[in-house]
């Protein structure tokens, strides 16, 4: 693979660090953080199945930029 190629594939994921268990993983861009805590075996007692509902899979972004569909919760604890 040649380092733009790289670069390409980078740009398509982003890395998911999990607290206070210290799980990192990589997962693609666009996808639930729900699957992304799975993937690192991590347990969240989300109710919604990952559909930004119940508030369980609460993150914060320190590096990069969010872009998230719009959800009740989301509205909810705007207004």
């Amino acid at each position: 693979m040649n380092k733009k190629q790289g670069s390409k594939v980078k740009e398509n994921k982003a890395k998911v660090t999990f607290l206070p268990e210290g799980e990192t993983v990589e997962i693609e861009k666009g996808r639930r953080l729900l699957e992304a805590a799975t993937k690192a075996g991590v347990y969240v007692n989300s109710i919604c199945g990952g559909d930004g509902i119940c508030g369980k899979c609460r993150l914060v972004v320190k590096h990069g930029k969010v872009k998230m569909s719009p959800t009740p919760l989301f509205y909810q604890e705007r207004i």
